[in-house]
């Protein structure tokens, strides 16, 4: 921690403005972290081939993937395993899609931005806030592929099957979709990615606050989302001591009664608009 002091005092001494110092310490910070990301990604890809039942290493590929601290480069090996299938034992352990250049939260980040905006005004976000330099024509990719990689990414709620269901008081559930516009020359096409929030409510540390046992499901198919909620509550959870507060915008298929079939067999369900359609609403009425 000295030696990082050190280094930001170095730079604010040399620098003869706030706005020069500050540019310099985030492309330092940023370029700090990729290293010791790519760093750490190989180290745990040394860890797994010890864990790894493979007839042979074949040897190690290079990739690069972009976060939003930048672009990464790392080196991981590639198995052979017994049933002669070749696995990158690192790109399965952390779920990565094959042949993808983006983190998934890269393309959380930019699906959630484009729902707001357009191409052109997501891409110059990005390129202003990050250390990447993507083009409008990519970001629209992004959009196509979110709901693939949205699926794929749901296997980070992987069901564990527990000897014995927790019983809490409360559990909370929120359900959304946000849609990602598809704009080109010659077509347009809108994109509904579905989310549900799972949390048994929020610990106070002193002026922290922060949620309990959260989990998120996304994807594109809203029947698949809810179904991957009641798995997880089926094989969680002993509902018979729990009210099940649950909150929407009520719009289509988030309606009290899709969240009554989550709620079966809880003692009591309690459904509420949520505060920002609940605001607007106030407003509209007032």
């Amino acid at each position: 921690m000295s030696q990082i002091l050190t280094e930001i005092m170095t730079v604010l001494k040399d620098s003869n403005s706030l706005f020069n110092a500050e540019q310099d310490l985030m492309i330092r910070c940023q370029a700090l972290i990729a290293t010791a990301l790519g760093q750490a990604l190989e180290e745990l890809d040394d860890l797994l081939i010890g864990e790894t039942k493979y007839q042979e290493i074949v040897g190690k590929r290079e990739r690069t993937l972009n976060f939003m601290c930048g672009a990464v480069t790392f080196k991981r090996r590639l198995v052979k395993l017994a049933d002669k299938k070749y696995v990158f034992p690192l790109d399965r352990y952390l779920q990565l899609i094959p042949r993808s250049r983006f983190s998934p939260l890269m393309v959380e980040k930019v699906a959630k931005l484009a729902s707001h905006s357009v191409l052109r005004t997501t891409a110059l976000a990005v390129n202003l806030l990050t250390p990447l330099s993507i083009s409008h024509q990519k970001v629209g990719q992004l959009y196509q592929a979110a709901g693939t990689q949205c699926e794929k990414q749901r296997e980070e709620t992987t069901l564990v099957n527990i000897e014995k269901k927790r019983r809490v008081p409360y559990l909370y559930l929120e359900g959304d979709a946000f849609c990602v516009a598809l704009k080109a020359k010659q077509h347009h096409k809108n994109v509904f990615i579905h989310r549900l929030q799972l949390t048994e409510g929020i610990s106070q540390n002193g002026q922290r606050r922060q949620t309990l046992n959260r989990h998120v499901f996304t994807g594109l198919n809203r029947q698949a989302v809810f179904n991957q909620v009641q798995d997880y509550l089926d094989q969680n959870y002993d509902l018979r001591a729990t009210t099940m507060i649950t909150g929407s915008d009520n719009g289509s298929g988030y309606e009290p009664s899709c969240f009554d079939e989550l709620a079966v067999g809880a003692k009591k369900h309690e459904h509420f608009l949520d505060r920002y359609h609940l605001n607007r609403k106030i407003r509209v009425f007032k």
